[in-house]
């Protein structure tokens, strides 16, 4: 690939139509997700993120060890899930337009935008919410196998 060396990109004559698609305004690529999925959806994948932690604090959590540990990853969680809610209510503080939710019907029955193309609302839904709450039925149904094999 030849890049111009003074702006680092393609020459006019090898731009294609694929990069002239990626860029459009239309999309809603720059739009980070967490303000483009519904509150239940985001909900749902918090809850199934929590629901993990607990069947794990109350599995192993009586080891000092193992309950370092999962301080550390309950902290993690706690970052992962704050720093956006920070910066979301740091933006609307400021001036940032509000915009409104869309429905979890109209989400589901859409499309939803992800760096690898677009996705059906069904699909985001299941990558998103469904996924961390099977996890945290699944971690709880071996919590319950441990503590009845103790």
């Amino acid at each position: 690939m030849n890049l111009d060396p003074r702006t680092h990109r393609l020459p006019d004559d090898r731009i294609t139509k694929f990069t002239v698609d990626a860029h459009r305004d239309d999309r809603g690529h720059n739009r980070p997700p967490a303000l483009s999925l519904p509150m239940g959806v985001l909900s749902l994948g918090i809850a199934g993120y929590v629901g993990v932690l607990c069947a794990f604090w109350v599995t192993f959590g009586g080891d000092m060890e193992t309950a370092y540990i999962l301080a550390v990853v309950s902290l993690f969680g706690l970052v992962y899930f704050g720093l956006p809610y920070l910066m979301r209510r740091t933006a609307i503080t400021h001036g940032a337009e509000r915009e409104r939710r869309q429905s979890i019907s109209d989400f589901l029955h859409g499309d939803f935008d992800t760096l690898t193309g677009r996705i059906t609302g069904w699909s985001a839904f299941m990558q998103y919410a469904f996924l961390p709450v099977a996890l945290a039925f699944g971690a709880l149904a071996i919590g319950i196998i441990m503590m009845s094999l103790r």
